[in-house]
């Protein structure tokens, strides 16, 4: 299970050395690091809540927006990432991975859980509270994350009988909305996903456009058309965003010098990384470092994704073109 995004002021209240299979973060993102993350396609599955604040969330090829109090629920094997937010934005974040289900007592397992993880039709569940079955399972997570930021006495006791009751009222809720999936809205949702699949495992090469347009099986212009209608991104642009996120990790633990990194993620020079840093996140590798490990006392260097197009668009004048291949 990869860290969920390296937020300055994101933190563990549980992970999975001390509960297999359960990790458990409470997040206090500044504003302007939303929007900076590709898509998560795992087998895990996550449930998100909002604590204060409002986002904007995509999943595949939807977007919903959460405010104070919501939450939602992502099933495995969805790509969805967090666009944007309001001022203030904090939320809990739970994810169950495999070696949680290896944990549960197999006929419950079988029963229950797994026919939700591994129904196709049903991607995600947003909850707002107006329902009884809803507002039950927004309490359920909240309880968790305010007994681990407290760190009450039992806490794993009490945590393993929320995460029962979680499930419980998670069956009830899938069961009553009735999961169906229009064809059409599968098969775009199954196309996406192979086209992230394919960015997602070969980031780190220098694939040509007819290469990605070929193993999804589409021509090269409607590979273009349809990734950037759902993603609102160029394919280029998405895997140059891949390369950074995948790289922070390294940036801020120092693991090598500025040209080291930028080799082993796939740019080819240190000022060609340090020029796309700032493209994408609207600072200097440098910069971000000094700000993430609190080296400086300065506001967050990064600016908003929606604020980074707009400069991008006001000093070229025009959208970028869509390149042969990626360099």
């Amino acid at each position: 299970m990869r860290k969920f995004w390296e937020g300055r002021d994101t933190r563990v209240l549980r992970s999975e050395k001390e509960y297999p299979g359960i990790g458990i973060w409470a997040v206090s993102m500044e504003k302007e690091e939303f929007g900076h993350m590709s898509c998560l396609l795992e087998e895990d599955a996550y449930f998100l809540y909002v604590k204060n604040g409002s986002m904007t969330c995509q999943i595949n090829q939807k977007r919903e927006n959460l405010y104070e109090g919501e939450g939602i629920f992502l099933n495995k094997k969805q790509a969805w990432r967090l666009l944007k937010s309001g001022e203030g934005c904090r939320f809990i974040l739970v994810d169950f991975s495999l070696e949680f289900l290896e944990g549960i007592k197999k006929s419950i397992a079988e029963s229950y859980i797994k026919e939700i993880l591994l129904c196709r039709d049903f991607p995600y569940l947003k909850l707002t509270g107006k329902k009884k079955g809803q507002e039950e399972i927004l309490k359920t997570i909240l309880k968790m994350g305010t007994a681990l930021e407290a760190k009450e006495k039992g806490e794993e006791m009490r945590l393993m009988g929320e995460v029962y009751i979680f499930w419980s009222c998670l069956y009830r809720e899938f069961n009553s909305c009735s999961p169906v999936k229009a064809a059409g809205a599968k098969k775009e949702t199954d196309k996406l996903q192979k086209m992230l699949s394919f960015l997602h495992d070969n980031y780190r090469e220098k694939n040509t456009l007819a290469e990605m347009a070929a193993y999804s099986g589409v021509s090269t212009g409607e590979y273009c058309r349809f990734f950037k209608k759902h993603m609102e991104q160029t394919p280029v642009e998405y895997i140059q965003l891949c390369r950074i996120e995948k790289s922070i990790p390294e940036l801020i633990s120092r693991k090598g010098s500025i040209g080291e990194i930028a080799a082993r993620f796939g740019f080819a020079g240190s000022s060609y990384y340090a020029e796309t840093f700032k493209k994408e996140m609207g600072c200097a590798p440098g910069d971000y470092r000094k700000w993430y490990c609190r080296e400086t006392d300065e506001r967050c260097p990064l600016q908003e994704k929606t604020n980074v197009h707009k400069m991008q668009k006001k000093q070229t004048g025009q959208q970028n073109s869509m390149p042969a291949h990626l360099l």
